[in-house]
């Protein structure tokens, strides 16, 4: 993972979305969705302390429209 740290010691590529690294870097850090679930237990964990709020989300369900002919 020595492009990882490459990465995260340039100061202006560490803020780069992780959907704009290179694809084998970005396979690598995804695999098994191990770093989503990751950063949720993380934000869970800020949420607790208090350091970090979790917005009202809304699902919207598609109505579904029929057309007779």
């Amino acid at each position: 993972m020595s492009s990882l740290i490459e990465f995260l010691e340039d100061e202006q590529q560490r803020h780069i979305v992780i959907g704009e690294l290179p694809t084998r870097l970005r396979q690598c850090l995804l695999h098994g969705r191990h770093f989503i679930h990751v950063f949720h237990s993380m934000c869970s964990f800020l949420a607790r302390l208090g350091l970090l709020t979790f917005g009202k989300t809304e699902i919207r369900v598609k109505e579904e429209v029929v057309l007779e002919t």
